[in-house]
Parts: structure tokens; sequence; C-alpha cells
């Protein structure tokens, strides 16, 4: 399983965004896509993976976003 940040394309005071444990970019948005609808959100959603084995110890890389 990888872990994933997935974007709606919406920057506001931040960028609007969740993380999501999935096989793969299209399952991670596929997921993604019922909590933003439950959230009124209806933007472009992208993936970008952030770790290829969650099995794995990982730490991200450090934001202000």
């Amino acid at each position: 399983m990888k872990l994933f940040e997935v974007n709606n394309g919406y920057v506001g005071f931040g960028v609007v965004k969740c993380f999501v444990i999935a096989e793969n970019e299209d399952r991670a948005i596929e997921i993604a896509r019922h909590k933003y609808k439950a959230q009124g959100e209806h933007y472009y959603l992208t993936a970008t993976c952030l770790c290829d084995d969650t099995s794995k110890e990982f730490v991200s890389e450090i934001t202000d976003e």
C-alpha cells in the first residue's frame, strides 16, 4: 500500500487536501472523492504519492502550508 496526498485544486487560505492509503493513484482519488463530495467540494482531484511502502518508516518534508 502507498500513502497519497490528494488535492482538490482549490487554494484558499491554504491547499485543500486529504491523505489516503491505497494501492494506486486511481484508487486514492476514488476513495478521496467520497470525502470531498461529503464536504460539498467538486474540483478536479490530483494525487501525489508520498510513500511507496507504508509498512516501512516514513517522515514527510517540513512544510508551512
